[in-house]
Formats: C-alpha cells, structure tokens, sequence
C-alpha cells in the first residue's frame, strides 16, 4: 500500500459548492481504482492524502497536476504504509476552520498556520493532523 501527501492552491477561490462538484466526481473516480483518501481545504488552500497501489495513487496525482485549477502543487511525503487510514473511504473532506472550532487538538496542532505551512514545514506533523481529523471528525464520506 502507498501513500501521497501534497499540497496546492485553488487558482481562483472556490466555494464549498464547487468541492463538493469535485469530490462527487472524486468519489466515483477513486471507488473504480480502489483509492481511499481526504481532503482538507480552507479558502484556496487544499492538502490531500491519498492512499492506495503506488501506480495508480502517482496516476492520480499526475492527473491532478496536470487540472488547471491548481497551482504551486507539492508532494510534501509518499511512501509506503501498512494499512490504510481511511479504508472505506473513496474520499474524505473537511474544511479546516470548522473542525478547528470543534476540536480542540486539531486547533493545538496547527497552530496559527495555514495548513499548507503547516505540511510544507512539517510533513510529518501534516500526516498526525490527517490521523487525528480521521479519529476525530464525522466525514462526509462516501
């Protein structure tokens, strides 16, 4: 099993609505390739895990860079793992801000950065706040 973490920016800023267009299309897309994964955005900032077999996760990600709606994309970590963090799960989301309000240790661990900073500065604390909004939150999942 394989996972990426990255991160990128909404060219324009987009609204719940549109992720929601996104992640319906994601849902279906990642169940027919049996990637699981999340998503936290807040405003035009956006850090996704994905998890899955290694061809089809790098498949993925080179599709997604290649979308003209993102830009300064970075893998911040990839590797290999044991077992998935979101099994079941074709895609996970969550906006950042309301799960800062409603939880504590989310809000401790990020802090006063931007969650692009927080993966780009330290990717492995950027994993933890993946695990911890898994634990944590009621996602809309599918």
């Amino acid at each position: 099993m394989y996972e990426l973490i990255y991160t990128s920016l909404a060219v324009t800023p987009i609204t719940e609505e549109e992720v929601n267009k996104i992640l319906s299309v994601a849902v279906k897309n990642n169940k027919q390739n049996d990637i699981t994964g999340m998503l936290i955005y807040t405003n035009r900032a956006f850090v996704q895990m994905l998890e899955g077999e290694e061809a089809t996760v790098k498949a993925l990600y080179d599709k997604i860079y290649r979308d003209g709606r993102h830009e300064n994309l970075r893998i911040f970590y990839e590797g290999y793992i044991q077992h998935r963090t979101f099994n079941g799960w074709s895609m996970a989301s969550q906006s950042l801000q309301p799960a800062i309000e409603e939880h504590e240790e989310i809000g401790q661990l990020i802090g006063d950065k931007e969650p692009i900073s927080l993966v780009q500065t330290k990717p492995n604390t950027g994993k933890r706040l993946f695990t911890m909004m898994s634990d944590l939150i009621g996602f809309k999942c599918a």
